[in-house]
């Protein structure tokens, strides 16, 4: 299993074109632990497509779009730009007649599969169709609406590349989940394009993420987000995830700071 992942990892690195691969000498790296897990769920939400049924004005889930986590204390949330983009575009099929997210009202439980939730509409995305992130508000805030009694927890950022071999986990809503899944892998590599100058906008996980898994947040056993997940791995690739870093997520909420603000008053 050692031979297959060291494999794995140098088969990847080299310099390709205007790519720059980087890669670190393999250390054995510590899992990140249930209660960093647990705590790093309250920051989520799904990004979801909602129905509206003409006769019952009764609404209905139609699908996860992705993940979102929340990085203010009015709700906003980070998400993929892809997911972002999705909900609003035109022709889609289906419809969405309703972009939201739901909040669980007692925190998330996979026991429990009936656990009470707060739908909560989604007021206006951004998405950057180079770096691929994109953030949105709501029209309601899960901090001070009512019924909530587990409230959020906003999400905090690590800007400072971490090594390679550093334990890391990601958590979201991939395969249509309606609660959260965690996986947990490491960091192989980081790639560059020449002439990036915020360092390495790519961070790639040695663990496969799952179709729809989009937009989780990837982070340390400290809790902090080093990235958020964009892409998986495909045929040669497939045993690897790849992550947006945390400076082109943080640069690209810095640029539009003025206009979301705009939006929320």
């Amino acid at each position: 299993m050692l031979r297959q992942r060291l494999v794995s990892l140098l088969g990847v690195c080299s310099i390709t074109g205007l790519l720059v691969l980087s890669c670190g000498e393999n250390a054995v790296a510590q899992g990140v632990t249930i209660e960093t897990i647990q705590r790093l769920k309250r920051s989520l939400v799904p990004v979801v497509c909602v129905g509206v049924n003409p006769d019952s004005k009764q609404a209905y889930l139609i699908s996860v779009e992705g993940t979102g986590f929340v990085v203010a204390d009015d709700g906003s949330f980070v998400t993929a730009g892809h997911v972002a983009k999705g909900l609003f575009v035109t022709g889609r099929v289906p419809v969405c007649a309703i972009q939201a997210i739901y909040v669980p009202r007692d925190g998330w439980d996979s026991s429990n599969p009936d656990f009470p939730l707060r739908l909560i509409g989604i007021q206006q995305c951004w998405w950057n169709d180079d770096t691929d992130v994109g953030i949105c508000t709501l029209k309601e805030n899960p901090f001070t609406v009512d019924g909530i009694t587990k409230k959020p927890v906003v999400a905090e950022f690590e800007s400072k590349p971490q090594a390679e071999g550093t334990a890391v986990a990601f958590s979201g809503f991939p395969l249509q989940f309606l609660q959260p899944i965690t996986s947990q892998g490491t960091i192989g590599a980081y790639r560059s394009v020449v002439g990036d100058n915020l360092g390495p906008r790519d961070l790639i996980v040695d663990k496969n993420a799952w179709p729809g898994a989009s937009g989780s947040p990837v982070y340390t056993d400290k809790g902090m987000i080093v990235g958020i997940l964009i892409q998986r791995g495909f045929n040669d690739a497939s045993g690897l995830a790849f992550v947006r870093t945390t400076p082109y997520v943080q640069k690209f909420l810095a640029d539009n700071k003025t206009e979301r603000e705009k939006d929320t008053k």
